[in-house]
């Protein structure tokens, strides 16, 4: 576990009902925890958390019963090393019977012999002639794991989601589409064009993995540009074949030094502003953001969007 005396004495000094939520990422050997933390009506980034995953649920709960955290909304995203995320036609059933019907075409596409643990979310838009929907496969013991171990620290959980869901919730105040390019730390580049906090496309780009092992000279001599051709595919594909009107703004965070020097050159190559990727609330924390998991970031501000959703509606 990974924690600076700052992050202890706030945690520490923090009165239990200024704890927001708390969201945490499943990595694939690594686990973040992010706590959002209220204070009236601002929210802020106050809390970051790195552990081992041998070591998660010893650790992880001495730190929760150490801050009395218990009641804390919580929410969890996987990162991909747990889950199949596939498109399959939609059964052609009623509303209320399609999470039934989708276990036999997943039992044809899955690629592991466990029981699994599943769900579905549509599609905003669909190719003319199609209705297709997504589906998130994972084996039901880790579903299991992480569900029993927060209902011991009595930890309030509202949601499990993945990667990709959770990206929505970085770009929730945008409300024309735009394309982001994410990528965890040991994972791959994560391509996804969001619009209204829906997904409308999603890609995981191979061959990118590596990034942070080249210099800004080596980026220049073919990567950037084959990233590129991936991004124009994409957005060609939302323009013409979805027929969406055309993205104006590309957001991009890479665990890499040089993800400036491919920012920048994106902008040229696409002639689209690209933009660092940052959370749209006060960061209180000393956290450098290359080195930490924004899907752990995503998943707790689901609870902050939703917040934010309805003062607005209430406003309104």
């Amino acid at each position: 576990m990974q924690i600076s005396w700052r992050q202890y004495l706030t945690l520490k000094l923090a009165k239990r009902n200024a704890i927001f939520s708390l969201g945490i990422s499943i990595g694939k050997h690594t686990h973040h925890v992010v706590g959002l933390v209220k204070q009236g009506a601002e929210v802020s980034w106050a809390h970051a958390c790195k552990f081992d995953k041998a070591t998660f649920k010893t650790e992880f709960s001495a730190w929760v019963k150490a801050n009395n955290l218990d009641g804390t909304p919580t929410y969890i995203s996987y990162t991909e090393s747990y889950y199949q995320l596939m498109q399959v036609d939609r059964p052609d059933v009623d509303d209320n019977e399609v999470h039934a019907a989708l276990q036999w075409p997943l039992k044809e596409l899955l690629t592991t012999d466990k029981d699994v643990s599943y769900d579905f979310f549509d599609m905003p838009v669909q190719l003319s002639g199609q209705h297709k929907i997504n589906t998130v496969a994972i084996e039901y013991e880790h579903i299991e794991g992480i569900n029993q171990l927060m209902f011991d620290l009595n930890l309030d959980l509202q949601q499990i989601v993945v990667e990709e869901i959770a990206a929505c919730e970085l770009v929730h105040s945008h409300s024309e589409a735009v394309l982001t390019l994410v990528q965890e730390l040991g994972g791959e580049v994560c391509l996804n064009i969001i619009k209204d906090n829906q997904l409308y496309l999603t890609r995981r780009l191979r061959g990118f993995d590596n990034l942070g092992q080249f210099s800004a000279d080596e980026l220049r001599m073919g990567i950037i540009e084959s990233l590129c051709i991936q991004i124009q595919r994409s957005l060609d594909y939302f323009s013409n074949q979805l027929r969406q009107a055309q993205i104006k703004h590309i957001f991009l965070r890479l665990p890499i030094e040089q993800q400036e020097v491919v920012a920048q050159d994106i902008e040229k190559v696409i002639d689209m502003p690209v933009s660092l990727l940052s959370p749209s609330m006060e960061i209180k924390v000393d956290i450098n953001l290359n080195e930490f998991s924004l899907n752990a970031l995503g998943a707790a501000m689901i609870a902050y969007n939703k917040s934010e959703s309805r003062v607005h509606n209430e406003a309104a």
